[in-house]
């Protein structure tokens, strides 16, 4: 996994340079060494036990191993869903809950309309990072939530923020998610 990181690690830092050539980043190199060091490290802590179990699986059952590996897999999956946007994605950004409002009202409004619950509305800081407009659709049954950049409800208007929602809860009501978990890397 090290090695892994290590190797991609320069490609990583092109890309940013990239962005920062087409005015995309905000971070200065060493907020994105210190993301590089806790996603690393995150990476790290949920690889390292979930490897010796596989290994200590294979070495119970060398010819069946598959099996449990499979079931335990994607129980993992759907765990990793839940749990992603309480534990995971607090590590990289800070969110608020979107103010009562219009667009507020809108975006729970659309997502209604698609059969989609959603727990809330946050407004996650990604100014700190990029100039980047987007938003997205985090968590699963009961932590599922839009999360809308600072970044798009500063320069859009309503009606752009709603069409980038649509946009991401489309790949929700379409499972887009799953399927690209099941048919796999």
């Amino acid at each position: 996994m090290l090695l892994g990181r290590a190797v991609t690690l320069p490609f990583s830092a092109k890309v940013r340079t990239a962005r920062v050539g087409f005015g995309l980043v905000t971070q200065g190199w060493a907020g994105w060494a210190v993301d590089a060091v806790r996603g690393t490290a995150v990476t790290l802590g949920l690889f390292l036990p979930l490897a010796l179990g596989l290994y200590a699986l294979i070495g119970r059952s060398p010819s069946h191993w598959w099996v449990p590996g499979a079931l335990a897999a994607a129980l993992l999956t759907v765990a990793m869903s839940f749990l992603h946007p309480l534990v995971f994605e607090p590590l990289f950004n800070r969110f608020s809950s979107m103010p009562d409002g219009e667009l507020r009202t809108a975006l729970l409004e659309l997502a209604r309309r698609d059969g989609i619950a959603v727990r809330d509305v946050l407004v996650a800081d990604a100014s700190r990072r990029t100039t980047a407009l987007n938003a997205y659709v985090s968590g699963f049954g009961p932590t599922r939530r839009i999360v809308v950049y600072d970044t798009l409800l500063a320069t859009a208007d309503p009606r752009e923020v709603e069409l980038v929602a649509a946009h991401e809860l489309g790949h929700v009501k379409h499972r887009d998610v799953a399927t690209g978990t099941v048919l796999g890397p």
